[in-house]
């Protein structure tokens, strides 16, 4: 092969190359901006994560509160001897001091 047979061959394979790291880099391109979309997600589903959490413990305390604040109300009607007893109507108020 001659000189100007090896400088085209090397020039074909140069561009055949240029060609390639520019599909390469296209492609790189496209798999940051879905990176950067993904991240978008996850960011908003571990904040969407977070407020339900939240809910979920705020609702899950209310109900506690609800419950003890129910159970006070009927310790001290049982305790003061009132309308419990003819609540319960099976004299379960009276053996409570």
């Amino acid at each position: 092969m001659s000189i100007s047979g090896e400088l085209w061959d090397t020039v074909r394979k140069l561009s055949a190359l240029e060609s390639r790291t520019t599909d390469i880099v296209r492609i790189q391109e496209r798999i940051e901006v879905k990176i950067d979309s993904l991240i978008e997600r996850i960011a908003r589903l571990e904040t969407r994560h977070e407020g339900l959490r939240e809910n979920v413990r705020n609702e899950i305390l209310a109900d506690i509160k609800s419950d003890l604040a129910r159970m006070q109300l009927l310790f001290d009607l049982r305790r003061s001897g009132g309308p419990l007893d003819s609540l319960l109507g099976d004299g379960a108020g009276a053996a409570v001091p």
